[in-house]
């Protein structure tokens, strides 16, 4: 039977902004040595949703590289509680990438999930940051790794922009805002 270890990370560099997520896989073992797959993202994410993917990124490392125990590891306490924990996911941004971490982690015949202090997840971190810094990718040439439905992610649409009630009369203007004749918030901002 073969074990492992996964560590994983995200980061963005504003939130939302250019981010990056890394996964390193340890056999207990050293049957497959260790492996890793770290990615700058192209579209700027928050940091939940860069560290959701590389939990994905790594789960599906390790069952390429046909892993039956595995603990996971990592320094998101949102991430390791929704995933394995007893947390649930609210957010319909996050949503369908705990729905898919839930459904890889299925393809073990064991696996835990447990926090770790950043310091202990340090390569994992390094690798985030590599990647920010060079804009590089490297998940042995598959970056399907950390392929996911962009749109999913997503969630519901924004609201659309009603008009704004709380501008007050002007000392210039004859006839005050009502609720009927206020401009929108884009037209206050020239935009509209």
């Amino acid at each position: 039977m073969l074990a492992a270890t996964l560590r994983f990370d995200g980061a963005s560099r504003g939130n939302p902004g250019k981010a990056a997520s890394a996964a390193v896989l340890h056999s207990a073992g050293g049957s497959i040595g260790s492996r890793c797959a770290y990615m700058a993202h192209a579209s700027p994410l928050t940091c939940n949703v860069a560290e959701y993917l590389g939990l994905i990124a790594g789960l599906r490392l390790a069952a390429e590289m046909g892993v039956r125990t595995l603990i996971v590891e990592g320094d998101s306490k949102l991430v390791i509680e929704q995933v394995f924990g007893k947390w649930e996911c609210r957010h319909p941004r996050l949503r369908a990438l705990c729905s898919l971490a839930r459904q890889l982690k299925t393809a073990f015949e064991t696996v835990d999930g447990r926090w770790i202090p950043r310091e202990r997840n340090g390569e994992a971190d390094a690798l985030c940051n590599r990647a920010l810094d060079a804009s590089a990718c490297d998940s042995g040439g598959d970056a399907s790794l950390f392929a996911y439905s962009a749109g999913a992610s997503r969630g519901p649409p924004p609201l659309p922009v009603k008009p704004s009630v709380f501008i007050k009369a002007c000392e210039h203007r004859k006839r005050p805002y009502t609720k009927k004749n206020a401009p929108s918030i884009l037209e206050q901002l020239g935009l509209g």
